[in-house]
C-alpha cells in the first residue's frame, strides 16, 4: 500500500485556518456551514482533533449516526510516538462520546400485516433499503421526521412519516391491502377510499345499457307499428299485417323492460354516490326514516 503523504506546512496552515473559522460558525450557529469548514480540515490532516470536530457539527444537526461513526473512527486513529497532547486528548474524548452517544439514538420496528404467505416485503427509511432478513429488528435512525415506504408484489405500495426523538423507539405498522382491490374500486392508489364505488360501476352500466336499448328498442317499435298500420281501414287491417302487429308489441314490452332497467342502474348509481364515495365530504351521508319520513341526512 503507499504511504500516506504528510501534510505540507501550506496544509497545516489551511486546516488551522479552516478550524477556527469553523468553530465560530459553530458558535454562531451555523452549523451546515461549521460542518463544510471542518471535514476540509479533516481531509488535510486526517488527525484526532479535526475528526472530532467534524462528529460535533455533525451533532449539531441532529445526525447521530454519522456522529458517532465518525467519533469511532477517531478512536480508532494510531496514536504517534510523541504527538501533541491535544491529539491524544481528541482521541480519548471521542471514545467516550460515542458510548454516550449510542444510547441517544433512536429505532423504528416495521410491523407488517396483510401479505399472503411467501410474500415479501420491501422497504426503505429516507429513501435507503433495509435489508430483507432485518425487518423484523429495530431500525436506527436519525432523530426527527422520517419516511417509510414499502412495497409488495401485487399489494398496493405504502408510505408512511413518522416523527421519532432521541432514545425512542416507534413501531411502524406497514398493513398492506391487495393490488386487486385498488383496480377493482376505482382508488386513486394513494392507499385511501375509492373514488368511485363499485355500485357506482355497475349502476352507470345497466344505466346506460338500458337507455340505450330502450332507446333502440323503442324506435324500431314504433317503426313496426306504422307499417302494421298501412293499408288498414276503419281498424280493419289486411292478415299481412299481423305480423308488425306483433313484432310493435313485443318490441314496446322489449323498450319497457330496458327502460326499467336503466332505472334500476341509476339508483344503484345513486346509492354508490351519496353513501359509498367521498366525493360529497368525509362526514358521508346517511339515510333518514321516520314515521311519515324519509330522506338522507350528511354533509354535502
Amino acid at each position: 500500500p503507499t504511504a500516506a503523504v504528510a501534510p505540507t506546512a501550506a496544509d497545516r496552515a489551511t486546516a488551522r485556518d479552516l478550524m477556527d473559522r469553523g468553530y465560530q460558525k459553530l458558535g454562531r450557529g451555523e452549523h451546515e456551514g461549521a460542518l463544510a469548514d471542518f471535514r476540509g480540515a479533516d481531509a488535510l490532516m486526517n488527525v484526532s482533533s479535526t475528526g472530532l470536530a467534524v462528529a460535533l457539527a455533525l451533532e449539531k444537526l441532529g445526525r447521530l449516526i454519522e456522529t458517532r461513526e465518525k467519533l469511532l473512527d477517531v478512536g480508532r486513529l494510531a496514536g504517534a510516538s510523541g504527538e501533541a497532547s491535544a491529539l491524544r486528548e481528541a482521541r480519548e474524548k471521542a471514545d467516550k462520546l460515542q458510548f454516550e452517544l449510542a444510547d441517544r439514538i433512536p429505532s423504528l420496528e416495521f410491523h407488517v400485516s396483510g401479505l399472503a404467505a411467501g410474500v415479501l416485503a420491501a422497504i426503505t427509511v429516507d429513501g435507503a433499503a433495509v435489508p430483507p432478513g432485518t425487518m423484523s429488528l429495530p431500525r436506527k435512525v436519525n432523530p426527527g421526521k422520517r419516511v417509510v415506504r414499502a412495497t409488495a408484489a401485487g399489494f398496493q405500495p405504502l408510505s408512511v412519516e413518522v416523527s421519532v426523538a432521541e432514545r425512542e423507539t416507534k413501531k411502524v405498522p406497514l398493513a398492506f391491502i391487495l393490488a386487486a382491490a385498488n383496480d377493482a374500486d376505482g382508488s386513486d392508489g394513494s392507499g385511501g377510499a375509492p373514488m368511485i364505488s363499485t355500485f357506482m360501476w355497475i349502476g352507470g352500466g345497466l344505466a346506460t345499457v338500458g337507455v340505450l336499448a330502450g332507446g333502440v328498442a323503442g324506435g324500431l317499435s314504433l317503426g313496426a307499428a306504422s307499417d302494421a298500420k298501412a293499408g288498414c281501414i276503419n281498424n280493419l287491417c289486411p292478415a299481412a299485417n299481423e305480423a308488425h302487429r306483433d313484432s310493435a308489441l313485443n318490441l314496446a314490452h322489449i323498450s319497457t323492460g330496458s327502460f326499467a332497467l336503466a332505472s334500476v342502474g341509476a339508483g344503484l348509481f345513486a346509492y354508490g354516490l351519496l353513501f359509498e364515495s367521498p366525493l360529497l365530504g368525509d362526514d358521508g351521508v346517511r339515510p333518514m326514516f321516520g314515521l311519515g319520513t324519509a330522506g338522507i341526512a350528511g354533509s354535502f
